[in-house]
């Protein structure tokens, strides 16, 4: 018999989609095969084609290749094959069992069925999750169905490995997709100046929580923590954008710790003489921007973009829309702000913003450096409105509205600002209290008197 009509090896694992290595190891007990000599061995076109006929008709194999073969059976059918018990099988807390998993369902919190599925992955551990979506038993089925199928073949080498791809191909395909987030210019600057130079030329999988490590190492001896996290954390949404796309299996970002931010927020809170100082050396048209900025807290972008549409005098409220969060809020207007919008509105001439200049940071820079303010920023007018409110009384969860924060965590800084200059404030009580000792006993020195205080205040 010519051995040219028939398939070699790396044909036949070519036409079922699996290893060289995978082929060999099915021919020694399940594909009829012929062997010429030493390794080189050939399969009859029609040996293979009866070998896969037998495949889909087998019980044992369907639940793992039927996917592949193309077997298409009713959710009745396929429970008169595989289900534990038989199709009629009823079993307590409603639940399907196969020989290779199980499918059962329990109610939300909201009452509505949710599915879930339980099955043995790869490491021989146990994998319970829910099937997002799923609305009915063989929904849920065909999703244990296929992954099932995918550890099978990750365990019998017939799964095609995807080509690798370097982390510079990663960050043309993710900025390509994500060029709707709001974030987009912020990643490309990121990607471009700190992250490619460090990671472009490494694989995706040559990428290691130690090489994640170095990088961090090396950017904080330039930039401060809350840069270089933020950098981490772009790294480690692109490695998840991966793990979709099929080009790795795990994130190696999860593995390495953010810095804590808890010391590195810039903040500079204005004192009532530096604002006035502020005011006096601005612009004219960057006064009502400031009077806005420091009695409403919306940041400078939402300012900018602030239509009168979204202005309520009637109520006495702005509603801020398309913030950062892409979450709206109402600020409700004291005296100050209502004056200034109205005087803004009146000299609106058509306009439909109610800031019509495009750009304030120019004349800002200007006026913080006529009136001796070095370091201070914009967004910092946004803190004081914050701080401001929060030493007048009002509570933190009322702050956290105003400034539309998404977590309270984050308008707790402002607290924890504040709770310093109280402690520093009570602790000039200690002088007074000392002097006041002394004056009362006379014979007592300055030390034991501010010892006797400090054990007076000890006392619960």
């Amino acid at each position: 018999m010519s051995s040219q009509c028939l398939l070699t090896v790396k044909q036949l694992s070519e036409q079922l989609g699996c290893s060289i290595c995978t082929v060999y190891r099915m021919a020694k007990h399940e594909i009829p095969s012929i062997r010429l000599r030493g390794r080189d061995i050939r399969f009859k076109q029609t040996d293979v084609d009866h070998w896969l006929e037998r495949k889909k008709a087998s019980p044992f194999l369907d639940p793992l290749v039927m996917p592949s073969l193309g077997v298409d059976l009713s959710l009745d059918n396929y429970d008169k094959l595989y289900l534990k018990g038989g199709k009629n099988m009823k079993s307590k807390g409603r639940r399907w069992t196969y020989p290779f998993g199980s499918v059962y369902v329990r109610p939300s919190r909201s009452g509505k069925e949710r599915w879930y599925i339980y099955y043995r992955a790869e490491s021989r551990q146990y994998v319970r999750e829910a099937v997002k979506g799923a609305t009915s038993r063989a929904e849920a089925l065909k999703v244990l169905q296929q992954k099932v199928t995918e550890i099978f073949r990750d365990s019998t080498g017939m799964k095609k490995p995807k080509a690798r791809i370097t982390f510079s191909e990663l960050a043309k395909t993710y900025l390509a997709n994500t060029t709707q987030l709001k974030d987009w210019r912020n990643n490309k600057y990121r990607l471009d100046l700190s992250l490619l130079p460090f990671f472009g030329k490494l694989y995706l999988d040559e990428i290691t929580p130690r090489h994640i490590e170095e990088y961090r190492a090396e950017r904080l001896k330039k930039v401060k923590p809350i840069t270089t996290n933020r950098e981490l954390a772009l790294l480690k949404g692109m490695f998840t954008k991966a793990i979709d796309y099929g080009y790795v299996t795990a994130n190696p970002v999860k593995k390495v710790k953010m810095i804590p931010e808890g010391d590195c927020a810039r903040e500079r809170i204005l004192t009532q003489e530096e604002e006035e100082r502020l005011m006096a050396e601005a612009v004219p048209h960057l006064r009502p921007f400031l009077v806005i900025a420091l009695n409403s807290g919306m940041r400078r972008g939402e300012i900018l973009k602030l239509a009168w549409s979204e202005i309520d005098f009637r109520n006495r409220l702005v509603h801020v829309i398309k913030t950062k969060r892409n979450k709206n809020r109402l600020i409700p207007m004291n005296n100050i702000l209502y004056r200034t919008l109205q005087e803004l509105r009146s000299e609106a001439n058509g306009s439909e913003r109610v800031y019509p200049l495009k750009h304030v940071q120019g004349a800002f820079e200007t006026a913080r450096t006529k009136a001796g303010l070095s370091g201070l920023r914009l967004h910092d007018l946004r803190h004081t409105f914050a701080t401001r409110l929060i030493q007048s009384g009002v509570d933190v969860f009322t702050v956290q509205k105003l400034l539309g924060h998404s977590t309270i965590t984050m308008t707790m800084r402002y607290v924890h600002s504040f709770e310093a200059q109280m402690r520093d404030a009570v602790a000039q009580l200690d002088k007074k209290f000392a002097q006041s000792l002394l004056n009362s006993q006379p014979g007592l020195s300055p030390t034991s008197g501010e010892r006797q205080v400090s054990q007076a205040g000890s006392v619960n």
